[in-house]
């Protein structure tokens, strides 16, 4: 057994060792230990196709200032939102230079910048198609 009480085998596959290390990977992802948050999560990767894991590993990646990772992981996200606004995020701080360094603050706030700019973006396409098709959103 591993030090947090999951079996390491690779022959142990069922989905209850996936959850297991999937919340494992969560509580150290709220707990702002990225590295073991990647570890779990990747360990949950190998282990399975499910896919809710991979923007917590997105984020961790980009928390700990690894694009490269955090671009590989978002290629498996799932929800297109979620996608959307990642893809957006890592642009945004690619656009920092080959090797920028942020903190999770930063990077949050690049993400919350990016939804705002999201959000905005939705609704002048709604009032614009409001004022140029008549009954449009009533």
């Amino acid at each position: 057994q591993a030090e947090d009480g999951i079996r390491d085998s690779v022959a142990s596959r069922g989905l209850g060792d996936v959850y297991k290390r999937q919340e494992i990977g969560k509580y150290y992802y709220s707990r702002h230990n990225w590295e073991k948050a990647v570890e779990h999560f990747n360990q949950c990767s190998a282990l399975s196709r499910r896919t809710k894991h991979y923007s917590y590993l997105t984020r961790s990646y980009l928390y700990l200032n690894d694009l490269p990772n955090a671009k590989k992981a978002l290629k498996r996200i799932r929800s297109r939102k979620e996608k959307q606004l990642l893809r957006l995020a890592i642009i945004e701080i690619s656009s920092y230079g080959k090797d920028p360094k942020f903190n999770k603050n930063n990077i949050d706030r690049i993400i919350m910048d990016r939804q705002y700019v999201i959000d905005k973006t939705k609704s002048n396409i709604i009032a614009m198609a409001k004022n140029h098709i008549p009954n449009f959103g009533d």
